[in-house]
């Protein structure tokens, strides 16, 4: 069994950055193609009941990250559909204004998952989360990765000159 792990190889970054991207491609077809709702969580779930085995801490976080996102998105949309078809037959009046917000939230519900595919693949941080998503898991990942080693050794006052010097 493998040990947890908390520092992104460039593979686990392109999976995490896949996982962003292929679930936004997949809400694009489930809306315009398909008709199946909550297609887009699909691959993301497939790849993060996966990645479960590997005791990855980045690639959990990010897939949950992806998988959390797409369903809070996917039920909103849902039910903001159906409240706009719910109103249109109610009050036609509204029903332009209400297809043009539900029009520009579908815009950012699609370039939130390329932004963050970007953030992961080239960012510096490794706990990207989506903007006002509220991550339960996100200070967890952050406290794991900087927990001390048991083989960590105290940096003294020389080490740190001779790392200073280095540069």
């Amino acid at each position: 069994m493998s040990t947890t792990t908390t520092s992104p190889t460039n593979g686990d970054r392109r999976l995490a950055a896949f996982a962003h991207v292929a679930a936004m491609l997949l809400a694009f077809f489930e809306v315009s193609i398909f008709g199946i709702p909550f297609l887009n969580v699909l691959i993301p779930l497939v790849l993060l009941l996966a990645a479960r085995e590997e005791k990855n801490a980045y690639l959990n976080h990010q897939l949950r990250e992806v998988v959390r996102f797409q369903l809070i998105t996917s039920v909103v949309m849902f039910v903001a559909m159906f409240a706009a078809i719910i109103g249109a037959m109610s009050y036609p009046v509204i029903t332009v204004p209400v297809l043009v917000v539900l029009l520009l939230a579908q815009v950012v519900f699609y370039l939130m998952p390329v932004i963050a595919a970007c953030k992961v693949l080239f960012g510096k941080r490794d706990d990207y989360a989506y903007p006002m998503m509220g991550s339960p898991r996100r200070k967890a990942y952050v406290e794991a990765k900087s927990a001390p080693k048991a083989d960590d050794t105290i940096n003294t006052v020389a080490d740190d000159a001779d790392e200073n010097t280095r540069l």
